[in-house]
């Protein structure tokens, strides 16, 4: 995802699937955060907190301004700062960072001529389809038959 960016490409490549597609979509806008005055320390980085509601669920942030990216893990972004620790307000889904690797010495995928573009929700279902068939072949086995496996 771009920085400060709604719109998320993403290279998906699955071993059950003959292809490899590039999926855009568009994530909801987080831009109802509320900074409150607590702070802490994560990672020895001095954090303040935010909070906001999203997708009908309260959730607690913090987020540190040493590192200027405006993002977080999953879909969370939006503050003044990279996101460290999300949780929702019964503590149930969160995330919290254990370890920051600079520079990042990963191979990031690159979008390749070919790929096929879609949506997250299209790619779901590319998926499902796939699934369903390897299924449907599966319950089709009877006792005895002889089968390849790959």
């Amino acid at each position: 995802r771009a920085y400060n960016s709604n719109i998320v490409n993403t290279y998906n490549e699955q071993p059950n699937l003959d292809k490899t597609y590039n999926t855009v979509d568009t994530l909801t806008p987080m831009e109802d955060w509320e900074i409150l005055n607590d702070t802490c320390t994560i990672l020895n980085f001095k954090c303040q907190k935010a909070t906001i509601n999203y997708d009908n669920l309260k959730y607690f942030a913090w987020f540190t301004t040493k590192l200027p990216f405006n993002a977080g893990p999953e879909q969370f972004r939006g503050l003044p700062g990279l996101i460290l620790k999300v949780f929702n307000k019964e503590e149930s889904l969160g995330f919290e960072v254990i370890e920051i690797q600079r520079p990042s010495t990963n191979n990031l995928p690159l979008f390749k001529k070919g790929d096929i573009a879609t949506t997250a929700e299209g790619f779901k279902r590319i998926v499902m389809e796939a699934w369903n068939k390897e299924m449907e072949g599966i319950n089709n086995i009877k006792v005895g038959d002889r089968i390849k496996l790959n």
